[in-house]
């Protein structure tokens, strides 16, 4: 067999076992359907947050009463996901604010500021492709330097001010990220001439491919700040903290969820039971269902089922 065909096959089977194993509902007891026949094409990234935070959008209409074609996780990378939407393939996904900078030709400033790089990309979107971005998180995905909550209080680390106070007056850091954050434009270098501090690249770095914030957990080969992004679910497990970037160095990554026009114009009332949930939810919200996920191995239905519970969004 030709090697397409057998990697078409392959995604074919990923991507109907993604759609098919998560159709847990909240209720079997909701036996009026809003939309019978005419379920919501609904796709999230493939990495864990697309399970965690895409299932509680699943579970949220499920409860609802909506039917829904549940292909969380089914997409590879923001650019499929994303033209899925645009082609109409799909039709709702949840997407970061921060995101759009390369979606469109535009100032990044506003990306920076809580609801300003929301607005600019619901707006451009909204005129441009008929796509409606609905209410984004307080929750804010950037990357950051994180370090052991041990060694924060001892330092006195909360917020990137003090991180660069420790460092100018000659504080020991050795620091595990990969080269893309390390050098990247809009990375390290951005907080580096936000907070007034320099790293040297060839003594104060551990590069590393990926992410490995155990290497600080554990202090291997002495290491101790690593590069997170903010709503890892292994940061309470290791016990460690994100150091605050105080003055909005980088951007921000809020969630969001994002429909089509036809959706919503079908079904508007799909925003009143979204925005509340998505405005209302915080680091902490996202931290502890991406635990529940990746460290403690529970399904992605069963954990949003039971956030949405303890929030008041369901019964």
């Amino acid at each position: 067999m030709k090697k397409g065909l057998v990697i078409l096959l392959a995604l074919a089977m990923v991507f109907t076992i993604a759609a098919c194993s998560n159709n847990q509902t909240v209720s079997d007891e909701n036996t009026e359907i809003v939309n019978a026949g005419d379920p919501i094409r609904v796709t999230t990234l493939s990495e864990l947050e697309g399970t965690s935070v895409g299932q509680v959008m699943v579970q949220a209409l499920i409860y609802n009463g909506y039917e829904v074609d549940d292909r969380t996780g089914a997409s590879a990378s923001v650019d499929v996901m994303r033209s899925a939407l645009l082609n109409r393939e799909v039709d709702l996904i949840w997407d970061y604010d921060g995101d759009a900078v390369s979606y469109f030709d535009t100032e990044w400033d506003p990306f920076f500021v809580y609801m300003e790089g929301w607005q600019a990309i619901h707006d451009w979107d909204l005129e441009n492709n008929q796509l409606v971005w609905m209410s984004p998180s307080q929750a804010n995905n950037n990357g950051l330097i994180a370090c052991t909550r041990e060694f924060a209080e001892a330092n006195g680390l909360e917020n990137m001010d003090d991180f660069a106070e420790y460092v100018n007056n000659g504080g020991e850091v050795l620091l595990v990220a990969p080269d893309w954050w390390i050098n990247g434009e809009y990375k390290l270098p951005l907080m580096e001439e936000k907070y007034g501090f320099e790293l040297d690249r060839d003594s104060q770095f551990i590069v590393v491919d990926g992410l490995n914030e155990k290497m600080v957990a554990d202090g291997v080969d002495g290491a101790n700040f690593c590069l997170i992004f903010n709503n890892q679910g292994s940061l309470n497990e290791l016990d460690m903290v994100a150091i605050e970037d105080n003055q909005n160095s980088v951007l921000r990554y809020s969630y969001c969820p994002v429909a089509t026009q036809e959706l919503m114009d079908k079904y508007p009332e799909i925003a009143d039971i979204l925005n509340p949930i998505f405005s209302g939810l915080t680091d902490e919200d996202v931290r502890w269902l991406n635990e529940q996920i990746q460290i403690n191995g529970r399904p992605g239905s069963e954990v949003a089922i039971e956030y949405l519970t303890d929030k008041g969004f369901i019964e």
